[in-house]
């Protein structure tokens, strides 16, 4: 029997579903936990990250932002207590006066998405952020931001757009993209026509091609993309995914 790692003849062996490794090799490259890194057995947690044992495996530790599986010893905090990885914490956004914005805006406007209207930015915590998206009669827990635009009758004044703080600076990028269509939305369309599916799809749709635009790790996009799943948010992936861009603003426009 050949090892298929060091090529050598051997008696003792690990046979695997593809290949046969001696006993010195696999225990080099066997699977492990990416928290303990001790040997998988059984069942275990597969991630965009790493195998995760059941041991390990424990929600209230994964980093908010990226999910990715920490240990007790691992984790930080940010102000509201929410679990953030090293990572995801070097790149966190604390405040609303910085280049992103400038960044998305340039973005935005190669489809030719452009807003009019003053908006203003701010940070909150997520109990701030909570208490506001549950004042609108929304459900839902997963959203990172707001965005409130004020009318003078039936005319848009300006927007104002609330954001979590402590998100890395490429998911912030996605949310403000998300954030800022739903203005252009309310300056442009009959939004009152739309269905709410309608609405949030084309906003998560352009939040993941700004993610494609702006070059960012395939993480990000691929997690952006992963909204298709959801039945509200997933509409404008699964219906528009493949379209032009323009097809999308016309469409919502005529309404």
């Amino acid at each position: 029997m050949i090892c298929a790692k060091c090529k050598k003849n051997f008696c003792e062996w690990v046979e695997t579903s593809k290949e046969n490794f001696c006993k010195s090799c696999w225990e080099k490259i066997r699977p492990r936990c990416i928290v303990c890194r001790e040997p998988l057995h059984g069942t275990y947690f597969v991630t965009h990250w790493g195998n995760v044992c059941n041991e390990c495996h424990d929600p209230k530790l994964q980093c908010f932002s990226c999910d990715i599986q920490l240990a007790e010893n691992q984790i930080l905090r940010l102000p509201d207590f929410r679990p953030i990885c090293s990572g995801c914490y070097s790149q966190a956004v604390f405040d609303a006066e910085n280049g992103f914005i400038a960044a998305v805006g340039t973005a935005l406007e190669k489809f030719l998405i452009v807003i009019k209207k003053p908006v203003h930015y701010r940070v909150v915590d997520l109990l701030k952020l909570q208490h506001m998206i549950a004042e609108r009669g929304n459900s839902s827990i997963t959203e990172l931001g707001v965005c409130s635009t004020n009318f003078l009758g039936d005319r848009v004044s300006h927007h104002n757009i609330f954001f979590l703080f402590g998100m890395p600076s490429p998911q912030f990028m996605g949310v403000l993209a998300h954030e800022l269509f739903h203005a252009w939305i309310n300056e442009n369309c009959r939004h009152e026509r739309l269905s709410r599916e309608e609405t949030e799809g084309a906003c998560d749709l352009i939040a993941f091609k700004i993610h494609q635009v702006l070059g960012h790790d395939d993480f990000w996009v691929k997690k952006a993309e992963s909204s298709e799943r959801h039945p509200v948010y997933g509409y404008g992936l699964r219906k528009w995914k493949n379209m032009p861009i323009s097809f999308v603003l016309s469409y919502l426009k005529s309404k």
